[in-house]
């Protein structure tokens, strides 16, 4: 190894050469991949390392810690890993720019960020997968930051309730889903919190082959509740799409929706499912558009409207399809005929 710069490290002559940072529980560090197989740490009040021709990178003991991606265009992935000791973990595998980057290894980071954002360059699209199946040491949250962009980003499995993932689509139009793949959330434990920012953004909550039953699915303007151990959480959402279908026969209680937000419940079951809309007793809290759509099941589903505790002075108009309106504006619209009222 020899020092250039600040800390050098340059492991030229070996097979693998593995490059492990420490810190002491408190500390705040950051980590930029430079090329295929190096790149730069800072950590603040301490050490400045630069590192090339090295395989393995770990990071451990550190309150926060940012991986920031090179390039625009990033493709990553936040897996299960085992750290040099054993340890359980969470690797970052990918590319920056269509270039692959040294995969950096995690635990014992009460922090993790993984930011798309910094080095964008403009709006260019990133596309993120979350699937971490075993709790990792020491890890309680990890934040994907997406930046700007029509970001792709997917959370397919969290561990245990102590872990919370965060995804933030920031500027444009972003794509963003639960359980994508394998089109389940059996593998949603832990709590995830889901910011679309500017944009016109789109949330997928998909629970379509689960062999799980659902406790009563819940739905507010901001937490979805019910339908997967972990509690879902979202912000800036323009369209939320909600899709139980899964094996079993489901209750939905839509509570709450904002101003501009569509919701759409999709079920193509042949089960009978019941949708209750109103919150206490009252539908005023419903601003959005509620969309429910059973592809023409054989079995119709039931839908409740609830308002029979609210004072206000509105106008509902019932049609003969089950679509409802309030004071001329369409407020639920039955895609399908197949319902019962």
């Amino acid at each position: 190894f020899r020092v250039r710069g600040g800390e050098g490290r340059d492991g030229v002559g070996t097979e693998s050469d593995r490059l492990i940072v420490t810190g002491n529980g408190v500390s705040t560090g950051s980590y930029l991949p430079v090329g295929t197989d190096g790149g730069n740490v800072n950590v603040v009040g301490g050490a400045s390392i630069t590192a090339t021709e090295l395989e393995p990178v770990e990071f451990s003991g550190f309150a926060n810690f940012t991986f920031t991606t090179a390039n625009a265009a990033d493709v990553v992935s936040v897996v299960n890993a085992v750290g040099s000791g054993g340890q359980a973990a969470v690797r970052v595998t990918g590319t920056s720019g269509g270039v692959a980057f040294e995969q950096p290894t995690f635990f014992n980071v009460t922090n993790l960020v993984i930011d798309l954002a910094t080095n964008d360059g403009g709006a260019v699209a990133d596309d993120a997968t979350v699937n971490v199946t075993a709790a990792p040491l020491g890890i309680s949250n990890i934040t994907i930051n997406g930046g700007a962009g029509n970001d792709v980003m997917e959370v397919t499995a969290t561990p245990a309730a102590s872990f919370t993932t965060n995804i933030n689509g920031d500027a444009d139009d972003d794509d963003l889903s639960i359980g994508g793949d394998p089109l389940d959330l059996d593998g949603i434990f832990g709590s995830i919190i889901v910011n679309g920012g500017t944009g016109t953004d789109t949330l997928v909550v998909l629970d379509f082959t689960s062999g799980a039953a659902d406790g009563l699915i819940t739905i507010t303007n901001n937490v979805i509740g019910g339908i997967a151990v972990g509690t879902i959480s979202y912000v800036n959402i323009d369209n939320l799409i909600v899709d139980p279908t899964d094996n079993f026969a489901n209750n939905l209680l839509i509570r709450s929706l904002f101003a501009g937000v569509t919701l759409t419940i999709f079920d193509t079951s042949a089960l009978v499912d019941t949708v209750n809309i109103g919150d206490a007793g009252s539908l005023d809290p419903i601003q959005g558009l509620v969309i429910i759509n059973d592809f023409g099941a054989s079995t119709p589903d039931v839908v409740n409207y609830n308002d029979n505790a609210d004072a206000s002075n509105n106008t509902y108009v019932l049609s003969s399809g089950g679509d409802l309106t309030r004071n001329g504006v369409l407020l639920v619209n039955l895609e399908d005929d197949e319902f019962e009222l």
